[in-house]
């Protein structure tokens, strides 16, 4: 019986977990949600519960993923030279020196 708990009770409290840190919220308040309950119940909450759209758009601008248009505040794919809402043009994205590699060239 503690097989069938480790092998598969566990993991699927982790998998309602997972679902609620994509969400924005709590992966650990509902990994304990589901242990506590059940792990059928830690993912049904996880799935219905609703995106915390600021905690996903401030994950997605830290990521470099998307940033945002400085005409319209709406969220562009972070390599995008214009802004799709509005047609504003977009600086390129500014990469910091340890993106480039160490790799420099000494001419001599």
């Amino acid at each position: 019986m503690e097989i069938v708990f480790v092998l598969v009770y566990i993991p699927l409290c982790f998998i309602a977990g997972t679902i609620a840190k994509l969400k924005g919220r709590s992966d650990i308040g509902f990994f304990f949600l589901a242990l506590g309950l059940s792990p059928l119940v830690g993912i049904l909450a996880a799935l219905v519960s609703e995106s915390d759209i600021e905690h996903v758009e401030a994950r997605q601008i830290s990521l470099q993923r998307q940033k945002r248009c400085l005409s319209c505040a709406e969220l562009v794919k972070f390599h995008a030279n214009v802004c799709k809402y509005c047609g504003n043009t977009l600086s390129p994205p500014v990469l910091p020196a340890s993106a480039w590699g160490s790799s420099t060239k000494k001419t001599t």
